[in-house]
């Protein structure tokens, strides 16, 4: 297999169109989740599993995630994801991180990075540096493969 690098738009590419292979980009899903905390409580072992595989081995801690209508609150004590609660919009106050609204899935299932949900979403952030590494480690960029049901 051979290729070529000239930029993407080169007149090159019209002219082989159909004789060069081409690159085949992964197609985006759009997911949804009904509850995420109980989604989260149901992959603990494997949130608890990357945490202890990063830096992050023996977190104690507080996640306060913000999604504008409504926000997430994870607790950690020495490595273990001890609760996951659903908040509500008077809750919201003094949060960690903070996510325009299904923004964060993008992370969950490991499409974007925390840097790269920021570069998109300017009113996305983090509080410092600590948690955006925290999130990451938590929940890695990772291509994901998608199964259909039926």
């Amino acid at each position: 297999m051979f290729g070529f690098w000239l930029g993407e738009t080169h007149p090159a590419y019209l002219v082989t169109e159909t004789q060069l292979p081409r690159e085949i980009k992964p197609y985006a899903y759009y997911l949804r989740v009904p509850d995420l905390a109980a989604f989260l409580e149901t992959i603990q072992p494997v949130l608890e599993t990357r945490l202890k595989e990063s830096a992050f081995a023996n977190y104690t801690g507080k996640l306060k995630l913000n999604f504008y209508l409504d926000g997430l609150s994870l607790s950690f004590e020495n490595g273990q994801l001890k609760t996951v609660k659903s908040l509500s919009f008077d809750e919201l106050e003094n949060s960690t991180a903070n996510f325009p609204p299904l923004t964060f899935l993008h992370m969950v299932f490991g499409y974007h990075s925390i840097d790269e949900i920021k570069h998109m979403h300017k009113d996305c952030g983090t509080k410092d540096d600590l948690t955006a590494h925290l999130l990451d480690a938590l929940f890695p960029k990772k291509i994901s493969k998608v199964w259909p049901i039926s």
